[in-house]
């Protein structure tokens, strides 16, 4: 540790920079934007307040160049520029700001701006408090526990693992002594003393609290067998914290006969009395004299593959660690079974009576709540799509809800009765929007309040309060009076050992602390947020035609990010009792030098629906020019009209609306609606009336058109390609071009591609081997293109499998067709490579600027 001085106060440090002070001489005519100064733009990530709202830290990442945090005072506006810091964190009290700069943990005073480091550490966490700093350090398998007051340093060597307890009073650890892992604990209460609780002779992995913080659990290997060789035990340790290190050990060999542990998740109910686990059935070596191929009959309900290469949905298993007994959750290979938070009871979604998918035009399940004591299993719903958001547990176990005939409904477990929360009231839980095949959408989940006591559910406009007990039922919002769309904001996004269990539960969310809601205006897409405390009316906080982004909430003071797609990111702060919001940092000034385009919204119907689309103008607009213009389709786009867009040549697909507006293309990104059995008649139509309406508004070339798509958009424009020579170019990039080869293929995780017709984007139902498929699929209607094409995809995209361009590029080719297909090796749907990300910018680019602005040929495509 370097050496402290503790009289000398941090000096403020003064900073002139590009980020933060640009002086321009404006009176110079501004610039046209090329791709050399495109790595001067920088982004704003990781913004954070501090508990007592005085400090902000935020971190900026630079193309070129270190990152940059910078901690400011909310109070004065100084601002604390760290070249290279990464990680910035408050302490939980606010006494001290915490980062990492070149493998050093940074620690600074807030109040004295007193200062010092670590060196060699990687990442670092907070015990309770912030009275310790725990900092990691990797290459070293070393802990350095650092008690911020007193400046003690201890370090705790031979690390492989550690975990800090839910309430971060306490570290589990295992060591690596002697050949041995020892298991130990490290109480923040007891500097310097650590525990050693138990001591095993193989791996242990998966270390996981019981959320009393008295007992850990954790895999450990078992060496290799016959029947395999990634096989594991489960161990559960409970120790009296008065008495360290006496244990009470269980260990799952007792529960588990007759199959064997994969690592996979691990986690305990509530009240710590259940742990969960996954199990696989013991398998025999196969008998090669028998032969090896793989045995699929017409009868199957899944796919081989999945069968023979382990369940999709492995096998669940529930410990009762007071009584020490097992039930296996889910005995059948289609169960999704999902325990409650209270251990006692699993919602179980049984799929296998309407197996296989396309026997029926949807996903169905059957829904049941097993009680994990006898194994009993009772039936609560039959035949309910479980898509996403369809069923939801409640989070402290009380409840089943989910969506069916456009309405939620509610199963109490504990009275074993059901009702309908939404049936009286006369509002569209639907997302009317949603027009896939099938059964309807919810318009969000539910989310529930502290002891599932309410829970809030989402018309098309409003957000509404239900009591679980059914006496209650209110209207929050006025978003039907102004049409605009009310949701809850959140943005956490919960990650633990039940990720699989994300499509089923949800977390508490404070009714009683208060929740912010966002709105959009659905006409004209302005958007605000307000504040909804439960038994108070929703206060409006702030209202703007910016898109506002990442709003968080400590006290009574509120920090978001504004943005437009001609303004850079503002990072904004605002106390509840002020009528504006103050700018903490705006980005990119250098924005200023150059011309830069704008966005607005186009209004159209199609089939007497209203779309809308996103037009974005070309930079310097001179209304007596005309410009060319792209057409970038997908679904519904017109949500990006107020996106801030960085130019850059390093883009997944290929595509940056911001580089083609500073060249001098309008761009337009039209909302499309569909027609179940017509995808690509009905992006065709909505196309056609966006661009129409587009040329009625502004300047655009009518002859100098281009036309991109990515994925299923890749579909669309190749569709388009062979039914209208309107647009000069197009480029189809990862699309799907042989429907028939795509409904009898399979996707990037070995699943029927069967369900993406029945219920999902590419929206045909009819027979694969109908006039319907042939109508679609843009590979049979080639003959048909006159238009030059640009095909690209990865070779190793199995999502929307490569050799769909291949194909499409072969039959082009036979029909000696103007076209080009590009093929990034070891590719998948898009490109992470950034130099292939940077050949596809630029190929795309070469292509459209040669056919649209009558630019050299390119090379490459000779």
């Amino acid at each position: 540790m370097m050496g402290i001085n503790y009289n000398t106060k941090f000096k403020q440090l003064v900073w002139v920079s590009v980020f933060f002070l640009v002086q321009h001489a404006f009176a110079q005519d501004k610039k046209t934007l090329t791709a050399s100064d495109y790595e001067r733009w920088y982004h704003l990530y990781q913004y954070t307040l501090s508990s007592d709202e005085k400090w902000v830290n935020y971190s900026m990442h630079h193309p070129k160049g270190k990152d940059t945090l910078v901690l400011h005072n909310v109070d004065t506006a100084s601002k604390q520029i760290i070249v290279g810091g990464t990680q910035g964190s408050f302490a939980p009290k606010s006494d001290w700001f915490v980062f990492l700069r070149n493998q050093q943990l940074c620690y600074q005073q807030l109040k004295t701006g007193i200062h010092d480091s670590i060196e060699g550490v990687d990442s670092f966490l907070f015990s309770k408090g912030g009275a310790y700093l725990i900092g990691e350090r990797k290459k070293e398998r070393e802990l350095t526990l650092f008690h911020l007051a007193s400046k003690k340093l201890q370090v705790i060597s031979s690390v492989e693992t550690y975990i800090l307890s839910p309430d971060s009073t306490q570290l589990a650890l295992v060591l690596h002594k002697d050949g041995q892992r020892i298991l130990s604990i490290f109480p923040f209460t007891r500097s310097k003393v650590v525990y050693e609780v138990a001591s095993f002779s193989e791996n242990i992995s998966g270390l996981t609290w019981n959320y009393k913080g008295n007992g850990v659990a954790f895999f450990e290997t078992v060496p290799p067998s016959e029947s395999s060789d990634t096989a594991h035990r489960v161990h559960y340790l409970q120790f009296k914290t008065k008495q360290l290190p006496k244990v009470d050990q269980l260990n799952s060999e007792q529960v588990t006969d007759g199959y064997e542990l994969p690592f996979s998740r691990l986690f305990f109910s509530r009240d710590d009395e259940q742990l969960f686990f996954d199990v696989k059935q013991i398998r025999k070596p196969l008998d090669t004299k028998k032969g090896s191929a793989v045995v699929w009959s017409y009868g199957a309900k899944v796919l081989p593959s999945s069968a023979e290469s382990g369940l999709v949905h492995p096998y669940l298993m529930c410990w009762h660690l007071k009584t020490n007994r097992s039930i296996l959750m889910n005995k059948e290979a289609h169960s999704i079974t999902v325990p409650t938070t209270t251990g006692k009871h699993a919602l179980m979604v049984e799929k296998s009576p309407y197996l296989p998918h396309f026997e029926h035009n949807g996903i169905y399940a059957d829904l049941y709540v097993l009680d994990l004591q006898t194994g009993r299993k009772k039936l609560i719903v039959k035949k309910i799509s479980h898509q996403k958001n369809h069923i939801i547990v409640s989070p402290h176990g009380k409840y089943i809800t989910w969506f069916t005939n456009n309405n939620w409904w509610l199963y109490d477990i504990a009275t074993d009765k059901k009702r309908c929360l939404t049936c009286s009231i006369s509002s569209n839980f639907e997302n009317m929007e949603h027009d896939y095949p099938g059964d309807q959408y919810p318009n969000d989940k539910p989310y529930w309040s502290t002891n599932d006591q309410y829970l809030l559910l989402s018309d098309y406009y409003d957000l509404w309060m239900f009591s679980a007990d059914g006496k209650i039922s209110k209207r929050l919002t006025e978003g039907h009076l102004s049409k605009s769309k009310y949701r809850l904001f959140d943005q956490q996004l919960t990650k633990n050992a039940r990720a699989y269990f994300l499509l089923y539960t949800t977390r508490t969310y404070p009714f009683e602390k208060g929740l912010i809601f966002k709105d959009v205006n659905t006409y004209t897409l302005e958007e605000g947020f307000s504040f909804y405390q439960q038994d108070k009316a929703v206060k409006r906080i702030f209202y703007s035609a910016d898109r506002i982004n990442s709003i968080s909430k400590k006290n009574s003071t509120y920090l978001f990010v504004l943005s437009d797609f001609d303004k850079s990111a503002e990072l904004m702060i605002q106390h509840a009792n002020q009528n504006k919001a103050d700018v903490i940092q705006s980005t990119n000034e250098l924005q200023k030098e150059y011309h830069w385009g704008k966005s607005e919204l186009i209004h159209y119907t199609i089939n007497g629906v209203p779309l809308k689309g996103a037009l974005f103008y070309p930079a310097n607009y001179q209304s007596e020019t005309t410009y060319p213009m792209i057409v970038n389709i997908y679904e519904r786009n017109s949500s990006l009209l107020r996106k801030y867009v960085a130019p850059s040549l390093h883009n997944y697909i290929g595509f940056n609306v911001t580089n083609y507006t500073t060249a001098g293309y309008f761009v337009l990104m039209p909302d499309i609606a569909y027609t179940v059995n017509k995808p690509g008649q009905s992006a065709l139509e909505c196309v056609l009336a966006a661009v129409d309406k587009t040329l009625a508004t502004v300047s655009v070339d009518k002859d100098n058109i281009g036309l991109f798509g990515h994925s299923f958009g890749g579909f669309e424009v190749s569709y388009i390609a062979a039914k209208t020579q309107r647009f000069k170019t197009i480029v189809s990039g990862s699309g799907w071009h042989d429907l028939v080869g795509t409904y009898l293929g399979t996707d990037d995780s070995n699943s029927s591609n069967i369900w993406r017709f029945d219920t999902q984007q590419l929206r045909i139902t009819e027979p694969y081997f109908t006039k319907t498929f042939w109508d679609n699929s843009p590979v049979m209607h080639a003959y048909q293109i006159n238009t030059p094409l640009l095909l690209w995809s990865g070779t190793n995209d199995l999502r929307v499998n490569w050799k769909n361009s291949v194909s499409m590029q072969l039959a082009l080719w036979r029909l000696k067709k103007e076209s080009t297909l590009l093929l990034y090796d070891k590719e998948g749907h898009v490109l992470e490579d950034p130099s292939n990300q940077k050949d596809l910018t630029l190929k795309i680019m070469e292509w459209f600027d040669y056919y649209l602005k009558a630019s050299i040929k390119p090379k490459w495509c000779d």
